[in-house]
């Protein structure tokens, strides 16, 4: 038996032939620069802050040297003093307050 080629299938093909994804290109190069400014500005940032918090770190050591440095009288004067400025501009409630 021969087939003709009505009886024969046909395979279902696209309309057209598959072409590979086209190269990616920028449409305008400020977005580049847009972006790079950013990522400069965030840097930036991030450093500055990691300066301040050194920054804090060094004056926070620096006064507990101090306070070690002072005798127990000198330094229970000088904790009523900051006592009360803490209680003259925050009220009398700070009074109570020893070790918070």
């Amino acid at each position: 038996m021969s087939e003709t080629p009505a009886q024969t299938k046909s395979l279902p093909l696209p309309p057209r032939p598959n072409l590979p994804p086209e190269p990616w290109s920028p449409a305008n190069p400020s977005i580049g620069i847009v972006s790079g400014l950013g990522s400069a500005l965030l840097i930036f940032a991030f450093l500055v802050l990691l300066m301040a918090r050194a920054r804090r770190r060094r004056r926070s050591k620096t006064s507990l040297v101090l306070l070690e440095n002072e005798s127990p009288p000198e330094a229970v004067a000088w904790s009523e003093r900051v006592r009360g400025v803490l209680a003259a501009r925050f009220g009398p409630s700070w009074n109570a307050k020893t070790s918070e």
